[in-house]
């Protein structure tokens, strides 16, 4: 059906995909770090939704944290993940972008999204060279 398709043309979109999308949220992840502010916050409840592109749900922790000239702020974060980390009632770090106290994230989502990029550009770096690698070989064996 597909015989113009050759594994290796799949391998290569799939790998520089996975390695993009890795290199995408890495980025965005760090641009957050740089200017966020942390202050220690409570989960009041945890919010699940549907994330499509997943098929799955993904829990939003909601936290609220004080700011240094003593408002509070009560904030859904921006970040889900699936399991929860935390519950309602947990104690926790938020990090928080000071021009927008209301863009913020627990700490420790923060490390869990760097280890998942580098796993995304891993993966997808595996599949370039994998695919490199075959190419390669199919040609020289082509020649030979």
């Amino acid at each position: 059906m597909l015989s113009w398709l050759r594994f290796e043309d799949l391998g290569l979109v799939v790998g520089a995909g996975l390695t993009w999308g890795g290199i995408w949220f890495l980025r965005r992840t760090r641009r957050f770090e740089r200017v966020a502010w942390r202050a220690p916050g409570v989960v009041t409840e945890v919010r699940w939704h549907w994330r499509e592109e997943f098929s799955e749900r993904y829990a939003y922790p909601v936290v609220r944290f004080p700011l240094p000239d003593g408002r509070v702020v009560h904030t859904e974060s921006d970040v889900g993940s699936s399991p929860s980390p935390v519950r309602a009632g947990d104690r926790v770090d938020v990090l928080y972008d000071p021009a927008d106290p209301t863009r913020a994230r627990v700490a420790s989502t923060t490390v869990t999204s760097t280890i998942l990029s580098v796993m995304l550009i891993f993966i997808g770096g595996g599949f370039l060279l994998v695919c490199a690698l075959w190419t390669a070989l199919d040609i020289w064996l082509s020649l030979g």
